[in-house]
């Protein structure tokens, strides 16, 4: 990987109009919402080249996993460049005074969530437990444009216990069923027929298969 101290020195040595800008983002000062807003009005800015902004993609790649907002899923190869839009952030957005977190690209900044709050609002987000398991997600892209039908598509039902993810997500009371009819066919009597289910283990292999995400005492299971 590029060495973070030689791109900072290189970007502080390009001779561009907006150097000011990035003498902000070497001394790194301010929050992670004041620095991404410099950072993204370099990287947008007309004037910038595609070296430059390869620098930005890198530096930006760098702050974001030094201010540990990384969503932990690059969707891009691990040996090429880092790229800001491939990058998904956690953050975090207002719906009638209620804090959601979410996730976006790098490339999203201040307008960008304003925006996406006002989608999730006319979603009725604060309302839907559901929805809000589903966009915290790590490789849930909350500006995807096709928001409801992804989560629509994923989405398998919710549940109270770790017994009901069970038996909703497995063919466990079709075996009892079976079991059941066996048993009446062969006269079988109840007392010859023990068995108990190991919840706890049954749930840990569910979770291997699905997303269940432990959202306000419910879980909600959704098609990884």
């Amino acid at each position: 990987m590029m060495n973070v101290d030689l791109i900072d020195h290189v970007i502080l040595d390009l001779t561009w109009s907006i150097s000011t800008s990035f003498a902000h983002l070497y001394a790194y000062e301010g929050t992670f919402a004041d620095v991404r807003e410099e950072l993204l009005s370099i990287y947008n800015h007309p004037e910038v080249t595609a070296d430059a902004r390869l620098l930005v993609d890198w530096l930006g790649t760098y702050l974001i996993e030094k201010d540990g907002r990384g969503s932990g899923r690059r969707f891009m190869n691990e040996y090429l460049p880092p790229k800001l839009e491939q990058i998904l952030v956690s953050d975090v957005v207002t719906v009638r005074d209620q804090h959601f977190t979410v996730h976006v690209p790098g490339t999203c900044g201040a307008t960008g969530l304003a925006e996406l709050a006002g989608t999730l609002t006319d979603l009725d987000l604060d309302k839907d437990e559901a929805l809000q398991a589903f966009l915290s997600l790590h490789d849930v892209n909350a500006l995807s444009g096709n928001i409801m039908e992804s989560f629509e598509s994923s989405f398998i039902g919710s549940y109270y216990s770790e017994e009901q993810v069970v038996r909703g997500l497995t063919p466990i009371e079709d075996w009892e069923n079976s079991l059941g009819d066996w048993q009446v066919d062969n006269g079988v009597d109840d007392d010859a027929i023990e068995w108990s289910w190991n919840y706890r283990a049954l749930f840990e292999r569910v979770t291997d298969i699905c997303e269940v995400v432990l959202w306000n005492g419910a879980f909600h299971a959704f098609v990884k």
